[in-house]
């Protein structure tokens, strides 16, 4: 992770160390975006190439290379009307970008099928329910297709164009439908962050970065945006948890061999105030079911993030609040071994800090000390 949270397992015990880094920032500036949605070739030249980051500049090369060699299996066929062949060129655009964002066996045939089959309007005409009517079109092929490699795509495709409905529906003065459009890109958003392609994922975050992608209309939905990533508490809110957090995962050293961050979440109410707080971990860092995870507490704003603790969230609890008010938790964390400590943090302005620590063998009496104490995930706060 960010500020990377690791587990270092050794014969003796189980600690989590914090070792901070600096991640670099991953640059865009657009150029995926662009080739993607906009551009009539798909093809990046030297210019844009030198404008983006080192750490995305290979899979901006190997976009622009299959965008140049590719070669459409679409065509505009004896019998189709004059509105059909119109789309040919927007099915082609579509048809291209998969084959150059995903490198997969037999992409090629599985881009042409769906490029060709979903719904496309000759022209939205400014307003909402033209990129609607195209991603419910999608979200029918996400149904069908739901194990087809195309599904990266699909994900980033719906996010399109429901941040352009988003925007055609604040000029048109729609509010509930700018909110529906709103919270659909947002799931859209989170989906392509976490698809398991690495150049699509790098799509999702330039298009979230873009200010507008249909009508500039000088709002955004809340998307991956937020604070800069990191481990601690964050001062800004966090609109969407579930698209910002893969986003920051992006920017790891290692991501582009690793992929994709699927994320593992659960609820506990950690400060005993009846509004569970959103725990969040990479499915990737786990390791034996070990791993960080980002905490969030929800507010009229949005989340906030309080601290990354490292767990197993079978073998973490809620205690009561301290005698200083602050949130109590304990964690197991052992060896493959069985050897382990036994540790009780607690939650401050800084994140979380351990407060108490013991060694414990996951063998009796420590096991049934063990299973007796996480069998129920929190304790009961205490009335005052």
């Amino acid at each position: 992770m960010f500020g990377k949270l690791t587990v270092y397992l050794s014969a003796a015990v189980v600690m989590a160390a914090s070792a901070a880094h600096g991640a670099e920032p991953l640059e865009l500036n657009g150029v995926l975006f662009r080739a993607v949605f906009q551009n009539e070739t798909g093809v990046i030249g030297k210019q844009d190439k030198r404008s983006v980051s080192p750490n995305v500049r290979a899979e901006v090369d190997t976009f622009s290379v299959r965008a140049g060699a590719f070669s459409s299996q679409l065509k505009c066929a004896e019998g189709d009307s004059a509105a059909e062949c119109a789309k040919l060129s927007e099915r082609q655009k579509i048809e291209r970008a998969i084959v150059a964002l995903i490198d997969r066996e037999g992409i090629e045939a599985q881009a042409a099928r769906f490029a060709g089959e979903i719904r496309l309007l000759t022209d939205w005409q400014g307003r909402s329910d033209g990129p609607i009517e195209e991603a419910a079109s999608i979200r029918d092929r996400l149904g069908v297709d739901s194990s087809s490699p195309v599904v990266p795509f699909m994900h980033l495709l719906l996010a399109h164009r429901y941040r352009a409905a988003f925007e055609a529906a604040v000029q048109e003065k729609k509010a509930i439908v700018a909110a529906q459009a709103e919270a659909l890109y947002r799931h859209a958003l989170a989906q392509a962050l976490q698809s398991g392609s690495r150049p699509v994922e790098l799509a999702a975050l330039d298009l979230d970065r873009q200010p507008f992608v249909y009508r500039d209309v000088h709002a955004k939905p809340a998307g991956a945006g937020g604070p800069p990533c990191g481990d601690g508490p964050t001062a800004d809110p966090v609109p969407e948890p579930r698209a910002w957090l893969p986003a920051c995962l992006l920017a790891e050293p290692g991501a582009a061999a690793n992929g994709a961050k699927a994320l593992h979440e659960f609820a506990m109410d950690i400060d005993h105030d009846g509004k569970p707080e959103l725990f969040l971990g990479s499915q990737s860092e786990r390791r034996g079911g070990v791993g960080p995870y980002h905490v969030f507490r929800g507010g009229e704003n949005g989340y906030r993030q309080v601290g990354t603790v490292t767990i197993r969230p079978k073998f973490f609890k809620v205690l009561p609040l301290g005698a200083d008010g602050r949130p109590r938790v304990v964690r197991y964390l052992r060896s493959p071994k069985g050897d382990g400590v036994l540790d009780t943090l607690t939650l401050d302005e800084t994140g979380f800090k351990i407060v108490s620590g013991e060694h414990l063998a996951m063998v009796a009496p420590g096991a049934e000390r063990i299973k007796d104490m996480f069998e129920r995930k929190s304790e009961e706060q205490p009335a005052k």
